[in-house]
């Protein structure tokens, strides 16, 4: 006898008899029989260290215009912020920091993108604004209790968005 439980997007069969099983025939594969094709292009395996050094791309944004692309990138050494032009020419580094920055978002009137950035990697970040043009940056939220995060900027209305969460401790927690 099978049972039906129906969930919102989901549908779940169960057995009254228990879990289903997999196919009976199936065979565990020797090892040795697993093969690759060879390498004919002659490459040969990257070193560990050439590997680490890989250059990381993430978090990118794209300006309001669609001129511009706000992402982060270890380029330089350390995750900062950097901007390009859309053909992916004239990339810079807006920010130097020994403290990483991720989740760029540029304003609506895209003069400047916002960010979070954990400061002595305490990972209680803060939003911070630096002008698409460079500068100094500014830090919006300043707390030192709350972790700030995800900068989302509204294209109807005014106002943005972000999430937040209190520092906690299993001290504060069992008090």
């Amino acid at each position: 006898m099978t049972r039906f439980c129906l969930l919102p997007g989901l549908v779940l069969l169960a057995s009254v008899s228990g879990l289903a099983s997999g196919p009976g025939d199936r065979l565990v594969t020797d090892p040795k029989s697993v093969i690759s094709m060879q390498n004919t292009a002659g490459s040969s395996p990257m070193p560990v260290a050439e590997l680490l050094q890989t250059v990381r791309l993430g978090g990118a944004t794209w300006s309001p215009d669609g001129k511009q692309i706000g992402y982060i990138s270890n380029a330089s050494g350390r995750l900062n912020l950097w901007v390009m032009q859309a053909d992916g020419t004239g990339a810079r580094q807006l920010l130097k920091s020994d403290d990483r920055q991720s989740s760029p978002a540029f304003t609506k009137d895209g003069k400047e993108i916002v960010y979070e950035q954990d400061k002595g990697g305490d990972e209680l970040y803060d939003l911070y604004s630096v002008a698409v043009s460079g500068g100094e940056p500014r830090n919006l939220t300043n707390t030192d209790k709350t972790s700030e995060s995800n900068p989302l900027f509204r294209t109807t209305a005014g106002g943005w968005r972000l999430a937040a969460k209190r520092r906690w401790s299993l001290r504060s927690i069992l008090q």
